[in-house]
């Protein structure tokens, strides 16, 4: 499998002899055989290894604002957020009064 000769080699590389595309990248030919297409991930979404695959939706409790972002941020304690892809930390939630988040990352309260 090789790069795609129209995307930047810095977007794809080798690691002990597995090719894919760059941490906070993702393949947008993933049902090819021969080339992949290497593309930062978008806000709320992540890939934090070398890939052949697509970048993932941020999960509950965490967000990113970022394009090629290879990981997602936490939402603070206190706060939640239920939903996955999310793009800001405005998107976490305070907690209700009489509940509360007691670690960073928190789906719920």
């Amino acid at each position: 499998i090789g790069g795609d000769p129209s995307f930047p080699l810095s977007q794809y590389g080798c690691v002990d002899g597995y090719c894919g595309c760059a941490r906070g990248h993702g393949n947008i030919l993933p049902n090819e055989s021969l080339y992949f297409g290497c593309i930062a991930c978008g806000v709320g979404r992540y890939q934090n290894t070398i890939t052949q695959g697509v970048c993932r939706q941020c999960g509950a409790g965490s967000y990113t604002s970022m394009n090629g972002s290879s990981t997602c941020e936490l939402c603070p304690l206190g706060k939640y957020l239920a939903s996955e892809g999310s793009k800001s930390v405005e998107e976490c939630d305070a907690c209700l009064r009489g509940s509360y988040s007691a670690t960073q990352g928190s789906a719920s309260c």
